[in-house]
């Protein structure tokens, strides 16, 4: 199969996609999700920064916002909606799990789950009043027993008034 490219949808919604195709051809054509960053390779020994708009997302309503403003996943009202991030590990061995992460006033209160490494951390969301209002949150600690590719997801558990918006997650590695 070939591989076209990437192309950007500004919008949700009804999309038309023409060929010039050979007459009587049949042509399928996948999209697949693509983040709209770059690969995550840390220098050794460094902390491992899992930027908003490096992740991929798998889902419907869920999306990188560009604003300048925001610069973050947002519209994450569908909880099975989920962001999935892509990095490589380039030091083994343990780091302090952060999540930057915003949530309207009154909305906050979802269960969620972050994995990466073979490891579940389990949290509440926290209401910071307003989905921009940021606040750093330690999620706790995962071990990467070898330097190697990995991935991450955050996923919700059981969906409150709202979600949340996340900036970036950072492993941060722990003397």
């Amino acid at each position: 199969p070939d591989h076209l490219g990437k192309f950007y949808m500004k919008k949700a919604g009804p999309c038309v996609i023409e060929s010039n195709g050979t007459a009587g051809g049949v042509i399928a054509l996948r999209l697949v999700p693509a983040c709209e960053g770059k690969p995550v390779v840390p220098e050794k020994g460094k902390a491992i920064e899992l930027d908003a708009r490096d992740c991929r997302i798998s889902g419907v309503t869920l999306r990188y916002e560009p604003n300048p403003k925001k610069l973050c996943i947002g519209f994450w009202g569908n909880p099975e909606d989920y962001p999935v991030w892509n990095y490589t590990v380039a030091t083994a061995g343990k780091y302090e799990v952060i999540l930057t992460q915003g949530c309207g006033r009154g909305a906050g209160g979802s269960k969620a789950v972050l994995e990466t490494a073979g490891a579940s951390l389990e949290f509440t969301v926290k209401d910071t009043g307003g989905y921009q209002n940021w606040i750093d949150v330690s999620l706790g600690e995962v071990t990467f027993a070898k330097a190697a590719p990995q991935q991450l997801s955050v996923k919700v558990l059981k969906k409150a008034r709202g979600i949340m918006d996340i900036r970036r997650i950072v492993l941060k590695p722990v003397e």
